[in-house]
């Protein structure tokens, strides 16, 4: 767990997707990338898929995983419109 700013980043869960997926637009606006949001990629790597956590909901995330040799592969990384321009999406 990280502590940045007021949220707290942790590993995401399958529940978390759902809940960015019921607010989409916040985080990606007019672009319908619902499709990308790989579930398995939470199930098989959730300790390396991240969300920021604050009261008010989530405010940013990023679906990826790193390989055996220590290779990251950035999935997906949004922040939603009221956290952007605050270093979140560079911290996730």
């Amino acid at each position: 767990m990280i502590v940045f700013m007021d949220v707290e980043i942790t590993p995401a869960e399958i529940g978390d997707i759902h809940q960015v997926l019921g607010d989409h637009p916040r985080y990606w606006g007019e672009r319908d990338l619902r499709s990308l949001h790989l579930l398995s990629l939470v199930h098989e790597f959730g300790s390396t898929c991240l969300v920021a956590r604050a009261e008010d909901g989530i405010r940013g995330y990023v679906i990826g995983f790193v390989t055996p040799t220590g290779t990251g592969y950035v999935h997906l990384i949004a922040t939603r419109d009221d956290a952007r321009g605050t270093g979140l999406g560079r911290r996730l």
